[in-house]
């Protein structure tokens, strides 16, 4: 079934099991049949001659005086290949009203990456009290499905939790309630289930439809649940079961990417000192499977992660963290995710299948929160208002103490990220009046319902200012390297022209001499051209050994993969798309992608992107790398389904070179005066 052997040697042995139908050879026919029969009855091309085998196998049956034993192992050999038609399957199917139907055919079969905008209009559609509960029940059993829809799942989800935030709030409530079920009474026939629910959660969190707190909670809860007792420990997560570990593995795989700064990070490495001794408690060594995922999972997310050698080593660590904590007054537990802390984690948001509405007012559909912890309504008015004061007297701290240490990622206060614009200018403006002693800031702040801005003086020399200089400083040595880069390639540009007309110049002073072989090179200047950057960081080059495979575009991709890097690409928020390489980078480089794939040039596509969202841009860009890219991948399928093809050509290609090479040596010997020794 997996093509490892060629179906005409499967027929020519089940033939002559079939020619002496006696004694084993039943058995192993039956055995054959029952497990790759259906198979090959699926697939066209083998269809007619399996099912002469299988009426061929049946009249021998009938024919021969089988035991029992046998003739039963026959017949469910058969009905296991060839069902018969209208049984018991079709006569359980489950009613249900066509509204369900409907639902169900929209999120199980309509839904892909290019569908997901209609999909969405259509649920929008429906009454929405009435079929809430079940949209939230398809969404829940997505693995009923393919594995690589959960992402369009939730992609969806967020799109519907623009109108109806309740829906995202129940979606993590039952996901998370489903993976603890999943803990409590594991069983092997839910192991896809229980896959599929922390995936849910990682994409729940990469659409920014929680925060980290209920990531980082699982990820505990998974590897200590149960261990309190030794009986519970072995009856629900004995020491050679290794299904936990693919868990913690899958949920990593899908959302530790964005643990990579701020308060996020020190969490993870964290757990990843539990996650350690958790592996070590387990029967060594780990499953070949497990041993690779967990490699390649902890050299995306730590690739300096030091591995400890026993589990007594990863058990001290463990030790020595809560004795830390405990001292420091947290009681030496493993500790409560706060929301303050997830407030930092900011990631950019999915904005591709809100900005493809077009029947719902975007600006006033408002998310689930761009935090993670900020679900309420116009309606609470008083919480608002107790909010408000709260502000009032952080801001009246925040002026008295200018010296505070400033949040990690260049974040603004109260996690709110610094808006462009705000800072600069200001900078500059209190260094002038104040002699450079002290810095003007205005921090964005919303009261009532609107924003407002408030001047802040700081002190040059207190952390907060140091800080804004020291990311000053920062940006500018990038912008010298992208400078730099810019210079190198135009020296390289240049020096290949010296060269060119440097033969140029050989070939005048030869005088006509040898002219037919050393003739003057014409110069190719391609009308096109680019550095391609990386799709992480703008000022990076796009690099085949880069270690994060989200950076760059690999040939052999496939158009989902593409779809996906393109869509986590980096991106900026200004308002347009415009070329600009030196304060936009990751915008330049991907209308530059853009530009090539399509064969435009760069005046049209700076016209047709410039009013564009990234929402609506990436799917552009994205359908454009995979038609640029179709043609290569199927003459590279076509040539690797025939290696032989492959190196005849080769051969040929060597033979032919090396004549037509040798033939240009004799001829520069020949027109430079050197003796060519006559061949025999």
């Amino acid at each position: 079934k997996f093509k490892l052997y060629a179906p005409g040697s499967f027929f020519v042995g089940l033939k002559s099991l079939l020619d002496d139908f006696t004694g084993l050879n039943v058995d192993a026919a039956a055995t054959l049949v029952e497990v790759a029969g259906r198979f090959l009855l699926r697939t066209p091309e083998t269809r007619v001659r399996m099912e002469n085998m299988l009426e061929v196998m049946m009249r021998l049956k009938n024919v021969r005086h089988l035991d029992p034993r046998q003739a039963g192992a026959v017949e469910t050999a058969y009905y296991a290949a060839k069902a018969p038609k209208g049984g018991v399957n079709a006569a359980r199917r489950k009613k249900r009203p066509p509204l369900h139907e409907y639902i169900r055919h929209l999120v199980f079969v309509v839904l892909k990456e290019a569908t997901i905008a209609d999909v969405l209009r259509k649920l929008l559609k429906m009454p929405w009290a009435e079929v809430e509960p079940y949209v939230l029940k398809c969404m829940m059993k997505v693995v009923r499905g393919r594995y690589s829809n959960i992402p369009l799942v939730i992609s969806l989800a967020y799109g519907l939790c623009q109108y109806h935030q309740s829906l995202g709030i129940a979606l993590v409530d039952g996901v998370l309630e489903a993976i603890r079920v999943g803990l409590e009474a594991p069983a092997s026939g839910t192991y896809q289930r229980r896959m599929a629910d922390v995936k849910l959660l990682g994409e729940l969190y990469n659409y920014q439809l929680c925060n980290s707190a209920p990531v980082f909670e699982t990820l505990y809860l998974v590897v200590t649940y149960g261990h309190e007792d030794p009986a519970t420990a072995a009856r629900v997560d004995p020491p050679d079961d290794y299904f936990r570990l693919r868990l913690v593995l899958g949920l990593l795989e899908t959302c530790g990417q964005y643990f990579g700064e701020g308060s996020a990070r020190a969490k993870l490495d964290r757990f990843l000192t539990f996650f350690q001794a958790y592996c070590l408690s387990k029967v060594q060594p780990l499953p070949l499977d497990v041993d690779f995922d967990l490699q390649d999972v902890l050299h995306a997310l730590r690739p300096k992660l030091a591995w400890f050698g026993s589990y007594q080593e990863a058990l001290d660590a463990v030790q020595a963290i809560l004795a830390a904590e405990a001292a420091a007054g947290g009681g030496g537990a493993l500790g409560v995710i706060g929301e303050e802390d997830s407030d930092d984690e900011r990631r950019e948001a999915p904005q591709e299948e809100s900005d493809s509405e077009g029947d719902g007012d975007d600006g006033d559909a408002t998310g689930l929160s761009s935090g993670g912890d900020s679900r309420r309504s116009s309606e609470d008015g008083g919480e608002e208002d107790a909010m408000d004061d709260d502000f009032e007297r952080e801001y009246a701290a925040l002026t008295g103490e200018a010296g505070r240490a400033r949040p990690p990622g260049g974040r603004g206060y109260l996690g709110q990220e610094d808006e462009p614009g705000l800072g600069d200018d200001e900078e500059e403006e209190g260094e002038e009046e104040g002699g450079g002693s002290m810095m003007t800031f205005k921090l964005l702040i919303k009261r009532g319902g609107k924003d407002d801005r408030k001047t802040l003086q700081v002190p040059a020399s207190a952390a907060l200012a140091a800080g804004v200089a020291a990311r000053a400083a920062v940006e500018a040595e990038e912008r010298e390297q992208l400078k730099r880069l810019v210079l190198a390639a135009n020296q390289a540009q240049e020096d290949e022209q010296a060269a060119f007309h440097r033969a140029q110049l050989y070939g005048m002073q030869r005088g006509g001499r040898g002219g037919r072989v050393f003739r003057v090179p014409e110069p190719f200047i391609p009308p096109a051209g680019a550095r391609v950057m990386s799709l992480q960081d703008g000022t990076s080059k796009m690099s085949k050994s880069a270690e994060n495979d989200a950076s760059r575009i690999n040939l052999t991709d496939t158009p989902d993969a593409i779809a996906n890097k393109v869509k986590r690409c980096k991106t900026d928020s200004a308002i347009g798309l415009t070329f600009d390489a030196e304060n936009r980078p990751e915008c330049t480089n991907l209308l530059t992608l853009y530009q090539l794939s399509t064969g435009k040039s760069r005046d049209e596509v700076a016209a047709e992107c410039a009013s564009m969202s990234w929402g609506a841009f990436k799917p552009l860009l994205a359908d454009a790398l995979v038609e640029h890219l179709r043609p290569i991948q199927t003459r590279y399928q076509e040539l690797m389904s025939d290696p032989g093809y492959v190196d005849g050509v080769l051969a040929k290609g060597a033979e032919t070179a090396n004549a037509t090479a040798q033939q240009t040596l004799d001829n520069c010997k020949d027109a430079m005066g050197f003796v060519v020794p006559k061949r025999h």
